[in-house]
């Protein structure tokens, strides 16, 4: 089996990795493509006033999902892509909410990057 890897990169001065799941698109018979997928939390002293809840604790206000990827690289086979980011993505929204609650999931910055091997002016890429 090739080896195929993924990082996210972190400054740990500034952001605590709260949890980290890795999706193998090959074990959904996806090709052999990984996503890696963190859940960051910003290091501060206190929540600022905004983000805290009215029972006291702390909106993940502060919180930065990021999925990171290498999608396949065949130009004919846009739908292995699209299902690879849509996996990736559903990953990362249960990754979210089994982390903080699934009411705390809807405030968090989610970002998604990477390979995607997309041509400009295809379909796809539209």
């Amino acid at each position: 089996m090739p080896f195929f890897a993924s990082v996210t990169c972190r400054r740990s001065s500034c952001f605590q990795s709260v949890a980290l799941s890795a999706v193998n698109f090959s074990e959904f018979d996806m090709r052999d493509n990984v996503g890696l997928i963190t859940l960051l939390m910003h290091k501060q002293q206190q929540p600022p006033i905004s983000s805290q809840s009215s029972t006291g604790g702390s909106l993940p206000s502060h919180c930065v999902a990021v999925a990171n990827t290498h999608t396949l690289f065949n130009p004919k086979r846009g739908d292995v892509k699209v299902g690879q980011l849509r996996l990736l993505i559903k990953h990362l929204q249960q990754l979210v909410s089994s982390t903080l609650g699934a009411a705390a999931a809807d405030s968090v910055c989610c970002l998604v990057m990477g390979t995607m091997n997309h041509q400009p002016h295809t379909p796809m890429y539209n």
